[in-house]
């Protein structure tokens, strides 16, 4: 979400969020230091995110949302690959049976952004804005997916590890525990869009 310096001192001032004398110094900072006012009132501490983000919404009548990670199902917030769902700050949350597809993102004043993703999802869509940070927690719905997967891989090899059942070498390389992992992290990678993969050991 990018608000324009005049509008936040609109938005705060006709809310009572913030007065006059209270915005002054924070204008003049954001003048001489090249910050957005938007992220210096917040620093501030004169209003929060979600207050922001719906005072925004109401003055621009965009809906606006508040998402519960736990509620979008991950083949619909798959539909969005994870790279630019991360770019563009975008999840889809709900796919109606009429094939509407709601869109939350947390600049949904971003033309070329919407565009952009429209190319990918269509065009019948329906755009929300939701404070960046639920946005973000969202977007770990794509780590999420992967992660229980790997777990379930893990927990299969404990299983096998107390057994004494004979295996072919052959099957081994097919289905150990390395050849699963490497196979779920190459289809996470390509239904994420991605150009490379990088492990880190933790």
């Amino acid at each position: 979400m990018h608000i324009s310096d005049s509008t936040i001192v609109k938005l705060l001032e006709r809310s009572g969020a913030a007065t006059s004398q209270q915005l002054q110094p924070l204008v003049s900072e954001a003048a001489s230091s090249n910050l957005r006012l938007q992220d210096i009132v917040l620093q501030n501490n004169l209003i929060d995110e979600r207050a922001l983000t719906k005072l925004y919404a109401t003055y621009a009548d965009i809906p606006y949302i508040e998402l519960d990670p736990r509620d979008i199902p991950s083949d619909i917030l798959m539909r969005i690959p994870e790279r630019i769902a991360r770019q563009y700050n975008a999840v889809i949350f709900k796919i109606d049976p009429n094939g509407l597809i709601h869109l939350a993102m947390d600049d949904p004043d971003d033309v070329q952004a919407v565009n952009f993703i429209e190319k990918e999802i269509g065009t019948n869509t329906r755009v929300y804005i939701a404070p960046r940070s639920n946005i973000l927690e969202c977007l770990e719905g794509y780590r999420g997916d992967v992660t229980q997967e790997l777990k379930e891989v893990i927990d299969i090899q404990r299983e096998d590890d107390g057994s004494n059942q004979k295996v072919t070498e052959a099957e081994v390389a097919e289905d150990s525990p390395i050849a699963q992992t490497v196979n779920l992290l190459l289809e996470y990678a390509i239904r994420s869009n991605a150009s490379d993969i990088h492990i880190e050991p933790r």
